[in-house]
């Protein structure tokens, strides 16, 4: 079992997005995350970076995410067109390389954690012996009780997302995603699947476009 975590947090981590401690620096200020907070426009262009060091993974995701942020009127960017190697993605070299093509915002993603829970489908009944006394110690005393079966695992993979504005370098709002899914089912492709449909709809609910 041990194992299978550790493996499940490599696959993860490395596939899907790494930490983002430089691209979160202090001194970024963080705004109210309310619809209309980073003054989208119709037209507004966006650079969306997820960090990986699988640059196959890391097109894949922010090909997939442009795709569906066009679909919303968003025009999106994917940043390995500007910076190709994953060891440049830090803060100040993808707000440089936005404003040196006229982007107005850049997206940023990471995993922050992940969590396991269990869902049980049913509840089995099982006979417990009372013990001897007045029954003479046969099973004709008993009691029935419940007990949960058929438990499923899920792991919750923490998607943090976060907005900045190019011209300010000012972090205007983030948000955390839950992608949930059945552990035995959970794979890096299935994640990047469901954070690329969750993604656009908290964009469109803080930076609408038709503010």
């Amino acid at each position: 079992m041990k194992q299978l975590k550790t493996g499940m947090y490599m696959i993860l981590m490395g596939v899907l997005i790494c930490s983002l401690t430089a691209c979160a620096a202090t001194g970024s200020r963080m705004a109210a995350s309310t619809a209309g907070d980073c003054g989208m426009k119709p037209g507004s262009k966006m650079m969306i970076t997820g960090v990986s060091d699988n640059d196959q993974a890391r097109k894949q995701f922010e090909d997939a995410l442009c795709h569906e942020l066009k679909n919303q009127g968003v025009e999106a960017v994917a940043s390995y067109s500007a910076i190709p190697e994953a060891s440049g993605l830090d803060r100040e070299t993808l707000l440089k390389q936005a404003g040196n093509r006229g982007i107005d915002f850049v997206f940023l993603a990471r995993i922050a954690g992940m969590e396991e829970t269990y869902a049980f489908s049913s509840y089995d009944p099982v006979l417990f012996y009372l013990g001897p006394g007045d029954t003479g110690g046969n099973w004709s005393a008993h009691q029935q009780q419940y007990i949960r079966q058929n438990a499923t695992a899920w792991k919750h993979v923490m998607v943090e997302t976060r907005i900045y504005e190019t011209k300010t370098g000012n972090a205007l709002w983030s948000d955390t995603l839950d992608i949930a899914r059945p552990a035995k089912n959970l794979s890096a492709q299935k994640v990047i699947n469901k954070a690329v449909k969750q993604i656009p709809r908290a964009i469109s609910r803080h930076c609408p476009t038709n503010s």
